[in-house]
């Protein structure tokens, strides 16, 4: 069975991606080295976590504790200047439902990267993989969020892709 997701869900999660990317913009600027600083950083880093996400299969929220790993590259081009930043991870752990008690494994695999040119251009662009599994026989949730954002060097805003898909299978 395929299942939708709600405008409203959608909405939400357009918003979270738009107010991330200019928050990691004003980071960047803030924290931009020169070109004659240019270097790839690179950083590695494990953390726990513990929160709640909708699972839209099962209509409630999971609340899920596993470990993410993630890495960020940090690059300044020597001749252009653009400064770019590249990050992926992955997450596991385990949740329960949190108005059924149905128990859940949890996996995510994340990518994202962005792009700021001279002048104010900005470049970002994600993929999101997550799957949320039942250890019964209730659906299990199986969710893509990408796209492609775009800002030109007058600050406009040009959305190029945005998807949002879910698949229940049980």
């Amino acid at each position: 069975m395929l299942c939708s997701a709600t405008a409203a869900v959608q909405t939400r999660s357009l918003r979270l991606f738009l107010t991330l990317a200019v928050l990691m913009a004003a980071l960047l600027a803030l924290a931009a080295p020169t070109p004659a600083q240019a270097q790839a950083n690179t950083v590695n880093f494990r953390e726990s976590f513990i929160f709640p996400v909708y699972n839209a299969c099962e209509d409630e929220f999971v609340l899920l504790e596993g470990e993410f790993h993630g890495q960020t590259k940090f690059r300044v081009n020597k001749k252009t200047g653009a400064i770019t930043l590249e990050f992926k991870g992955n997450a596991h752990g385990t949740g329960v439902g949190l108005d059924s008690g149905i128990e859940y494994v949890f996996n995510g695999t994340f990518r994202s990267s962005a792009t700021f040119g001279p002048g104010g251009a900005f470049q970002a662009s994600f993929l999101d993989r997550t799957r949320l599994i039942s250890k019964g026989s209730e659906e299990n949730e199986f969710l893509v969020f990408r796209g492609v954002l775009v800002i030109d060097e007058n600050f406009q805003l040009i959305l190029d892709e945005i998807s949002f898909d879910i698949e229940c299978r049980g």
